[in-house]
């Protein structure tokens, strides 16, 4: 094998690989070779037998495969796609039944019953207490507001 069919082989595995055509490298470059090997033997088959006919049909025949490869994947992708685009409907409908039900629930509350009142007990005197009101007792006089000596 020359560098340039191994250069081209290695180039269409990565291509094949990056593209989900294989699952692994020894998958990619054996496709890879029976791409490059076919027409590496066509070439071969042209010098000694003028083909062509087969020529053209081997071509053909990996053009639809490649095609098929392509609309598989395709189908694969667009069936997520419905999936995703489906999910997110679900989610959608979720989010508005929450926002009806949120609008809904704060102007459906109940009524609250009015506190009883606080009855207060008349006071009485108590000896320790004393019978003092805020006019008996001076402010200034609890509290010294001249200088600190």
């Amino acid at each position: 094998m020359d560098v340039e069919k191994l250069q081209k082989i290695n180039a269409l595995a990565n291509e094949l690989k990056k593209h989900n055509f294989a699952q692994d490298n020894d998958e990619a470059v054996a496709q890879a070779e029976g791409v490059y090997g076919q027409k590496g033997q066509q070439k071969e088959q042209k010098e000694q037998e003028p083909s062509i006919v087969i020529d053209k049909m081997d071509d053909g025949l990996i053009e639809q495969k490649f095609q098929m490869l392509l609309q598989m994947h395709l189908q694969k992708y667009e069936q997520e796609l419905q999936n995703v685009k489906q999910k997110l409907g679900q989610v959608s409908a979720e989010l508005e039944q929450l926002k009806t039900t949120r609008v809904q629930a704060p102007k459906e509350q109940p009524v609250k019953e009015k506190q009883k009142e606080l009855q207060t007990k008349p006071t009485e005197s108590h000896p320790k207490r004393g019978n003092y009101t805020s006019a008996d007792v001076d402010v200034q006089k609890m509290f010294y507001f001249g200088n600190k000596r």
